[in-house]
């Protein structure tokens, strides 16, 4: 079919294809069906036809068109509301360890405890980065000052395969540092476990778990763990838990870039964890807290008397008064003294610090 032809039947398709049930599909569907005609031209060596050029003037029309249509479905509310892997908060993170699916008392508790640690904890994302898992890629080491952590060594991820394409991105390794206040919940702990339980002949690192014996040590064949079986595991658990909400195989690591950038580390520390090249790539995996969304509800209440101050003694302490007998307070509408600041480090050791002091007159 010529080109032009082909735009003008593409430009029908887009605006009369429809589900099976009659209704219209939403904008980003439509768009990645016009990638899919793309990409089965490139296949057939049809380089001359690239319906999304924005040089391509045989194609103008169609792009008119589909831009259009997109607006449309856009307009009408189709596609605007995405289904994302949300994050596993402590809370539903400590219901999965008090319901069993988390542990070492068993094969699938194991598996289970280890599948999801590997993703909060080492980045891991796609059900092939889990099948592609060795156990030769875990070592456990002590670092210059004595302590112990567990080091994980990526052997290639979506990011970096290793190729020419990625011959100057560096490689990911991530330590985990060992929790000596909580042994029984401690990572490092808890994989050691896990490979000595495995079988030794076997180099994959998802084994199939073998039924419970009684004895409470977790037994697990030779065979690895499919793919599928692998992507459904933190879905199954959660359900299993009565955690609610919508937790896929994403849901690990969207929980561990949460984490992380909810209590305020960089986005490069991030990045090293998740393994993300780009910071666009990043934000699409982290997720603002429902705390985070009322602090932000109370910031944009109306102004009204005396309402402000309420939502504000939520964070700030209360204002003593001046006949208070603490010495070492400063009351806000005093004038601070010379002595009065000195008297707040005098219980404090500082050192190469630097401090703006604004005074009102």
């Amino acid at each position: 079919m010529p080109p032009g032809d082909l735009a003008y039947w593409m430009g029908k398709f887009v605006l009369e294809v429809r589900k099976h049930n009659g209704y219209e599909y939403p904008p980003k569907s439509i768009y990645a069906m016009v990638c899919c005609f793309k990409r089965f031209y490139n296949q057939n060596e049809r380089y001359d036809i690239n319906p999304l050029c924005s040089t391509d003037a045989i194609f103008g029309n169609f792009r008119s068109t589909l831009d259009a249509e997109m607006k449309r479905l856009h307009g009408s509310g189709l596609g605007t509301s995405s289904k994302q892997a949300e994050p596993i908060s402590s809370d539903e993170e400590a219901m999965l360890w008090s319901s069993g699916q988390f542990g070492t008392h068993n094969g699938k508790a194991s598996l289970n405890t280890v599948y999801y640690y590997n993703c909060k904890i080492f980045g891991l994302r796609s059900y092939d980065e889990h099948r592609n898992l060795k156990r030769t890629q875990f070592f456990k080491k002590v670092d210059e000052k004595g302590r112990v952590y567990l080091e994980y060594v990526d052997f290639g991820n979506k990011s970096n395969r290793g190729g020419l394409k990625h011959i100057k991105v560096d490689n990911k390794i991530i330590r985990q540092y060992e929790d000596t206040t909580d042994p029984d919940h401690c990572v490092v702990n808890i994989f050691v476990k896990y490979l000595l339980y495995l079988p030794k002949e076997c180099d994959f690192f998802y084994c199939r778990p073998l039924p419970d014996d009684g004895s409470g040590v977790p037994r697990f064949g030779k065979q690895p763990v499919g793919k599928n079986k692998l992507s459904q595991i933190i879905s199954e658990m959660c359900k299993a838990a009565g955690v609610k909400g919508r937790k896929t195989g994403h849901s690990g690591k969207v929980t561990c870039a949460t984490t992380l950038y909810h209590h305020h580390f960089s986005d490069q520390l991030i990045k090293e964890r998740t393994g993300h090249r780009s910071l666009e790539a990043l934000h699409k995996y982290k997720r603002t807290g429902s705390d985070q969304q009322y602090e932000v509800s109370m910031a944009l209440l109306p102004k009204l008397e005396g309402k402000e101050n309420i939502h504000k003694l939520e964070k700030t302490p209360s204002v003593k008064n001046e006949d208070d007998e603490d010495d070492d307070f400063i009351p806000l509408k005093k004038k601070p003294r010379t002595d009065d600041f000195k008297s707040l480090f005098k219980t404090s050791s500082l050192t190469n610090c630097t401090f703006n002091i604004q005074l009102s007159k």
